[in-house]
C-alpha cells in the first residue's frame, strides 16, 4: 500500500470513528427523548386522573361561556355585533392596531379594554395596580 492510500485511510478511518461517536451520542439523546416523553405521557395521564376525579365528584352541572353568550345572543336577543362595537368602537381600532397591546380608554373613560397583540381580552371600569 501507497503511503497517499495509507494516508486517506488513516483520513477515512477518524471520518467513521467520528461518525460512530456522533451516531453513539444521537442514541443517548434519543434515549433521553423517549425516556421523557414517557414521564411526559405519564404526567398527563395522572393530570385527566385528577381533572376526571374532580368531574365525578362535582355533581353540579354547569354553563360554559359559550352557553351564556349564546343565551345573551340567542333567548335574550342581545346583538353582539353591536356590544363588540360599543367595546371596540371603530375609531379605536386603528389605534389599537397600530398599537397592538395596552390599556385603551373607551367612551370617554367610561372604561379601559385591555388588549394584547390586538385581540381584546378584556374590560376594566376600575383602575388595577399594576406590580
Amino acid at each position: 500500500m501507497g503511503k497517499r492510500d495509507r494516508a486517506e485511510l488513516k483520513k477515512l478511518k477518524e471520518m467513521k470513528a467520528q461518525e460512530e461517536a456522533e451516531l453513539q451520542a444521537l442514541k443517548l439523546q434519543e434515549r433521553n427523548i423517549r425516556h421523557d416523553i414517557s414521564v411526559k405521557r405519564l404526567n398527563i395521564n395522572s393530570l385527566n386522573q385528577r381533572i376526571e376525579k374532580i368531574y365525578r365528584l362535582n355533581e353540579n352541572a354547569a354553563v360554559s361561556d359559550h352557553a351564556i353568550v349564546r343565551y345573551f345572543e340567542r333567548v335574550l336577543g342581545v346583538d353582539l355585533e353591536e356590544v363588540s362595537e360599543k367595546i371596540l368602537p371603530p375609531e379605536m381600532e386603528e389605534s389599537v392596531e397600530t398599537l397592538g397591546s395596552g390599556h385603551f380608554p373607551i367612551n370617554e373613560g367610561e372604561f379601559k379594554i385591555v388588549v394584547k397583540n390586538g385581540v381584546v381580552v378584556t374590560v376594566l371600569t376600575e383602575p388595577v395596580e399594576e406590580s
